[in-house]
């Protein structure tokens, strides 16, 4: 009798300590599920709160979605023909300049449902977002997510808010090289440069590396 209630004994520990291990990431996915949440309802916050002096690009991107709101595609397509640009990759939106279809396409589905300043906002936070969840991803802590992004906001969603939603997407393409996903990853790369034209100057010098380290190191 003492041996089957000893013998019984580290099974009930194996027991709970499986349970223990199952419980654990299910907690810390919900705090981290939370505070992604937070993060988004803190962007949007600042993002719909910003006016005239938030920064000079906001005000171009709030005047450049009241064209594209107000105007029909076929007008955008028609007007970039007639200065020679046809309109792919890039449309003339009046009065101020160029944007990249895939962008122009995204902003009019959005602005659909909602005014220029809450486009910008949900493009904007959005975009902030993934990219937190995708560094969180890669180890890095929390202040260090804090750290990078508090520069990246202020270089990107603040001012350049294609270049922010491009570069998030590239963030994600570059994950899916790390976990061989190449199909996924080419096509997330080339989105990315759909928004942003720039980005694929980083996906020409990141991707050759990755494959490289690849044969190399098998």
């Amino acid at each position: 009798t003492f041996c089957r209630k000893g013998s019984a004994e580290p099974g009930r520990m194996r027991d709970k300590n499986s349970t223990n291990a199952k419980v654990k990431p299910v907690k810390l996915a919900n705090v981290q599920g939370l505070a992604l949440l937070l993060i988004w309802l803190a962007c949007m916050a600042a993002f719909l709160c910003a006016d005239s002096t938030f920064s000079y690009d906001y005000v171009a991107y709030i005047e450049y979605f009241e064209t594209i709101q107000q105007t029909p595609w076929s007008e955008l397509v028609q007007q970039s023909s007639g200065i020679g640009l046809g309109w792919f990759p890039f449309l003339w939106i009046p009065p101020r300049g160029v944007m990249e279809t895939m962008f122009v396409l995204l902003a009019s589905w959005v602005l659909q449902l909602a005014s220029p300043e809450m486009t910008y906002a949900l493009l904007g936070s959005t975009s902030i977002t993934l990219r937190c969840h995708q560094l969180r991803r890669w180890g890095l802590s929390w202040l260090q997510v804090i750290m990078i992004n508090c520069y990246a906001i202020t270089l990107m969603e603040a001012n350049a808010l294609r270049l922010g939603c491009a570069f998030t997407m590239v963030l994600f393409a570059v994950g899916h090289l790390e976990r061989r996903k190449d199909v996924s990853s080419v096509i997330l790369a080339l989105l990315a440069a759909l928004l942003h034209l720039q980005t694929l100057a980083i996906s020409c010098m990141v991707w050759p590396l990755f494959w490289a380290r690849r044969v190399l190191l098998g």
